[in-house]
């Protein structure tokens, strides 16, 4: 039995597209490449999006302060009906007054009352902001390098995986073929029944062996694939 022929049988059944691994073939050269995998990560990843919108209000916050003045400027208008006299000083005649009659008709004016703080204060609280919006973009770059670093690590142990469950798929393949001889020698009389129980023991290690390094493969293999938000069989290249 061949080591391509034993891992298909290994795969089959776990779905998703895992099995169209070809199996003679490295690893890395299936995949996607790595960059292709980070990219795909950082775009998916919920964490940054998270951030992008804490960016985003604080774009918003800043703005909203600028304006916030606005908020002492005040608007009026009004209907009125009848003589409605405005008595004012006449400068050039000391004493003396001089007055206007509204009649009827609409009136529409600004009122501004702008507090002190606002001039004192306002710079400062804009700057505020603005150093809120640059802690949260220092964060979100932290985060993404601390993704682009863990990405790396799940890809490289991935290929590790890999390369160790074929050590261990050849070295249960080895052990079966003795085991075979061993049993005709056996019943050949050629070697003692000891001989035959300690290949036993030694082959049921060897799948023990093997099985773990197929579930530590399959477990980082899907890890990464998490990771980077795609479906398994999206992990590899033209799928």
């Amino acid at each position: 039995m061949t080591l391509q022929f034993l891992l298909m049988v290994s795969f089959k059944g776990m779905g998703q597209g895992i099995e169209q691994l070809d199996l003679g073939k490295n690893l890395e050269d299936q995949l996607l490449p790595l960059e292709e995998i980070i990219s795909k990560t950082l775009d998916f990843s919920p964490k940054l999006d998270y951030q992008d919108a804490l960016i985003e209000k604080a774009e918003y916050q800043v703005e909203l302060t600028k304006r916030l003045w606005q908020n002492n400027v005040f608007g009026f208008a009004n209907y009125s009906a009848g003589d409605q006299r405005i008595i004012t000083g006449d400068s050039f005649n000391p004493g003396g007054a001089a007055s206007t009659s509204l009649v009827n008709g609409y009136r529409a004016g600004l009122q501004v009352n702008v507090p002190l703080f606002e001039f004192m204060g306002r710079k400062s609280r804009i700057k505020l902001f603005e150093e809120e919006k640059k802690a949260v973009v220092f964060q979100k770059n932290e985060m993404e390098f601390e993704l682009r670093r863990l990405v790396t690590l799940e890809y490289f142990k991935l290929l590790g995986a890999y390369e160790l469950l074929k050590i261990r798929s050849e070295g249960q393949e080895a052990l079966k073929t003795n085991y075979i001889i061993a049993e005709k020698e056996f019943k050949d009389g050629i070697i003692p029944i000891g001989e035959l129980s300690r290949l036993t023991d030694v082959l049921a290690q060897s799948r023990s062996y093997y099985s773990d390094a197929k579930f530590e493969f399959l477990e980082r293999y899907h890890n990464l694939a998490a990771l980077a938000g795609l479906a398994p069989h999206n992990l590899l290249k033209n799928q």
